[in-house]
C-alpha cells in the first residue's frame, strides 16, 4: 500500500521548510492527496498528504531507516511466523482488480461487525441473522469466516484463487512494490524501457538486475542493506513483461517515439467549426507532393500540388501543379482562385488566408518578408502580394499538420480517389509502394503523364469533387458555395495581378540607368528620377527588359543600356536624348513654378479597366499594354547599313583589335 506523509514529515525528511514542500507539491514534483481532518487545527478541515514513493530515493531510505529505529519489538504471540502470508492491497488489486479489493474489505468489515455483536449481551443469534440478511450471506458462512479470521487473520478472508496466487508469489519472494519489484527498481526499469532507442525487454530486465545488485552491494551496514533490498527488489522476467504490456501506449510513444510523434498521434486536439463563415472569408492554403511520378523535361519527378480551399464550402478555389514548391506556385494558385473561370461561379479574393509556416509562404514576394508587420516596412513599394491585395495572412504553428485539418483531409481523399489510379502512382512510403514499381522503366516506356496531361486530369477530377455530396456538409461543395453569401466582392484585373506576381526589388536610378543583377537598364522616362529609388519588377526567365515602377505608378519598360564602341549613330542618338532630357527638366521646373503661382491642382482620375480597382496596379497594366501596342505598331525592319556606317564599323573594329 502507498504510504502518505504530512507536509511536516516530508519537510523533516528533506531538511527544508514546509513552505518549500508546498511549492514543490504545487509544481507537480510530488504525488499529492487531499484529506479531511479536524477543522479546529487551523487547516480549515483540509490537509494535503504526499506519497512516499514520489519522494527522492534518499528520502525514502531515510524514512524506512527512521521507521526501523522507532518500531517496537512485537510480542511473542503477535510476531508473524516465518513464511506467513500478509495482505498487500496493491498486490491484491494487481491480481484481482478493484472488485477483489471491494470483496475483501466487505468480508473484513462484516466479520468485525459480527465479532463486535458477539462481544455484547442480548440475542446475539438474531442480530447475526439480521446482519447476514442485510448483505445476503448465510449464517453458516459467516461463522466459518469468523473462525478462520480468529485463526489466520485477514488473509483467511481472501477468495481461494487469489490466495493461491498470492501464496505462489510469496514463495517466489515477490512481496514488495509491484508484485516483486521495489519502487526504485521499478522506476529504473521503466525509465530504461522508455529510451528512444527502444531497447528489448530482456535487455531492460537484465540491466535492472545488474543495477539492483550494484546498489545493494554499496550498502554500508546491515540496516541500509535491508532497506535497499526492499527498494531494489527485482521480480521475475515474466512479471516485468506483463508490466511493460500494461503501460499506456501514450506513455510508451512519448518516451520511445519522441514528443513530435506523440503530439501527432496522442495529444488531444479540437475540431474547428467553419459553418458560420462566409464564402471567401477564409481560404486554407497548402502544398502537397503528389504520390506519383510524371515525365518532365526527360526526367521522372514527383510534382507538387498547391491549393487554396474555401473553408466554408470546401471548394478548391485555386490550384497549381508544378515541378517544385515555391512562392511562384503559391502566387499562381492564388491568382487562379481570384480570377473568373470558364463556366464556374468560383472566383474572388479571400479576406484571410490560413497557410503553412514554411519559408515559401513567408517569402518577401508573398508576405513582404516577415510574418510580423512591425518587423518590416509595409510601404507601397515593398509590401508583398497579400498586403497589396488586402489579404490577412495567418500562419499555423510549425509542425502541426492537423491545424489545417480540412486541407489534410482533402489531400487524403485526392490520393485515394485520384492519384492512386494514375499511371506512375508510387505510394507515400515503401509500405504503400506497388510491388515491382519502377519509375525509370515507366519513363522509358512512355507511360508517365506529362505536366500538362496531369493538369487536365486534375481539373476534371475537381469538377467531379465539387459536385459530390460532402460527408460533413451533407451537400455538394458547389451548392454550399453558391448558396452562401460572399465575404468580399470584386475581381482583380488579370494584367494587374500578373504585374503583382512579378518579382520586385528596390533600386536606385543612376545617370547611366538602373543597375540590376550586374547590368544597367535605361529609358528616357528615367531621366526625371536620377538619384531616386524605384521598384524593379521582372520575370527571372526574361531579363532582357525590366518594368520600372514608382509606388504603384508605372514609369517605363527599360532595356539594357549599352552602346557599341564606334557606333556613331547610337552616340548621336544618345546626345540628342541628353538635350531632350535637359530641356524637359527645365520645362518641368518652370511648370511647377507657374502652377504654384496660380494655385492650380488636379485630382486623381479613375481609369479602371475590366477588373475592379483592388491591387492598385490596374492603371499600370493599361499603360503597359498601350506601351507594348505602340512598340509593335512603330517597329520596322532593320535598314541595311550605309557606306559611311560600314566604314565607321570597320574603324571601330580596328580600334578594338577585332578586325
Amino acid at each position: 500500500m502507498e504510504k502518505w506523509l504530512t507536509t511536516k514529515e516530508v519537510a523533516e525528511l528533506l531538511g527544508v521548510s514546509r513552505q518549500a514542500v508546498h511549492k514543490r507539491a504545487v509544481a507537480g514534483d510530488y504525488t499529492v492527496r487531499r484529506d479531511e481532518c479536524d477543522p479546529n487545527k487551523g487547516t480549515r478541515g483540509v490537509r494535503y498528504l504526499i506519497a512516499l514513493s514520489s519522494l527522492p530515493e534518499e528520502a525514502q531510505v531515510e524514512y524506512l531507516r527512521q521507521k526501523a529505529k522507532v518500531s517496537k519489538p512485537a510480542a511473542p504471540n503477535d510476531s508473524p511466523q516465518e513464511g506467513k502470508l500478509t495482505v498487500n492491497l496493491a498486490v491484491l488489486e494487481e491480481i484481482g482488480g478493484k472488485d477483489a479489493i471491494q470483496e475483501f474489505t466487505a468480508r473484513v468489515n462484516l466479520v468485525r461487525q459480527a465479532i463486535n455483536i458477539r462481544s455484547q449481551r442480548g440475542n446475539v443469534v438474531d442480530q447475526l441473522e439480521e446482519l447476514c440478511r442485510s448483505v445476503d450471506v448465510k449464517l453458516s458462512t459467516l461463522y466459518k469466516w469468523i473462525n478462520s479470521f480468529e485463526k489466520e487473520g485477514e488473509v483467511a478472508l481472501l477468495s481461494k484463487p487469489i490466495r493461491k496466487k498470492m501464496e505462489a508469489d510469496a514463495a517466489m519472494q515477490l512481496r514488495f512494490g509491484t508484485r516483486g519489484f521495489g519502487s526504485a527498481a521499478l522506476d529504473y526499469m521503466t525509465a530504461l524501457f522508455l529510451d528512444p532507442r527502444k531497447p528489448k525487454k530482456r535487455y531492460v530486465y537484465n540491466e535492472t538486475v545488474q543495477e539492483a545488485e550494484r546498489r545493494i552491494a554499496e550498502a554500508t551496514n546491515d540496516d541500509e542493506a535491508a532497506l535497499l533490498k526492499e527498494l531494489w527488489q527485482v521480480g521475475s522476467y515474466q512479471t516485468a513483461c506483463r508490466y511493460f504490456n500494461e503501460l499506456p501506449d501514450t506513455i510508451i510513444s512519448y518516451g520511445q517515439d519522441g514528443v513530435e510523434k506523440w503530439r501527432n498521434k496522442y495529444m488531444t486536439k479540437t475540431l474547428l467549426d467553419y459553418s458560420n463563415l462566409l464564402i471567401n472569408q477564409v481560404m486554407v492554403g497548402d502544398h502537397h507532393q503528389l504520390d506519383l511520378f510524371i515525365e518532365h523535361e526527360g526526367r521522372a519527378i514527383r510534382p507538387f500540388f498547391t491549393t487554396f480551399q474555401d473553408a466554408r464550402s470546401r471548394v478548391i478555389s485555386g490550384w497549381c501543379v508544378s515541378p517544385m514548391n515555391n512562392s511562384n506556385g503559391i502566387g499562381l494558385a492564388l491568382r487562379h482562385a481570384a480570377l473568373r473561370k470558364p463556366d464556374s461561379p468560383v472566383y474572388g479574393l479571400p479576406v484571410q488566408v490560413y497557410i503553412d509556416n514554411g519559408k515559401d509562404y513567408q517569402s518577401k514576394h508573398l508576405a513582404g518578408g516577415l510574418k510580423h508587420a512591425w518587423k518590416f516596412d509595409y510601404s507601397d513599394e515593398t509590401k508583398g502580394v497579400f498586403a497589396s491585395l488586402n489579404i490577412e495572412p495567418r500562419y499555423c504553428t510549425a509542425r502541426t499538420p492537423w491545424a489545417k485539418g480540412i486541407m489534410e483531409r482533402f489531400f487524403k481523399t485526392f490520393t485515394t480517389q485520384f492519384a492512386m489510379h494514375i499511371p506512375g502512382f508510387c505510394g507515400s512510403n515503401n509500405k504503400d509502394r506497388p510491388e515491382g514499381f519502377d519509375e525509370k522503366k515507366l519513363l522509358k516506356q512512355g507511360k508517365l503523364l506529362t505536366l500538362e496531361q496531369l493538369a487536365e486530369r486534375i481539373e476534371a477530377y475537381l469538377d467531379k469533387y465539387h459536385n459530390t455530396i460532402h460527408s460533413e456538409l451533407k451537400d455538394t461543395p458547389l451548392n454550399v458555395y453558391q448558396q452562401t453569401p460572399k465575404a468580399r466582392e470584386g475581381v482583380p484585373d488579370a494584367r494587374a495581378f500578373d504585374i503583382l506576381l512579378m518579382r520586385s526589388k528596390k533600386r536606385k536610378v543612376y545617370t547611366v540607368g538602373v543597375r540590376f543583377q550586374g547590368k544597367y537598364y535605361t529609358h528616357p522616362a528615367l531621366d526625371y528620377y536620377v538619384g531616386e529609388d524605384v521598384i524593379v519588377r521582372y520575370d527571372p526567365s526574361h531579363l532582357d527588359e525590366i518594368m520600372i515602377f514608382r509606388g504603384t505608378s508605372y514609369l517605363c519598360t527599360a532595356h539594357q543600356n549599352y552602346t557599341e564602341f564606334g557606333d556613331m549613330d547610337q552616340l548621336e542618338l544618345h546626345m540628342q536624348r541628353q538635350k531632350r532630357s535637359a530641356r524637359a527638366i527645365k520645362d518641368a521646373v518652370k511648370g511647377y513654378k507657374d502652377r504654384a503661382a496660380k494655385h492650380h491642382y488636379t485630382g486623381s482620375v479613375d481609369e479602371s479597366g475590366k477588373g475592379d480597382m483592388i491591387t492598385g496596379y490596374e492603371r499600370a497594366a493599361q499603360e503597359i499594354a498601350a506601351d507594348q501596342q505602340a512598340k509593335t505598331e512603330t517597329s520596322a525592319e532593320i535598314k541595311p547599313q550605309s557606306i559611311r556606317e560600314q566604314w565607321l564599323e570597320k574603324q571601330g573594329r580596328k580600334a578594338l583589335g577585332l578586325a
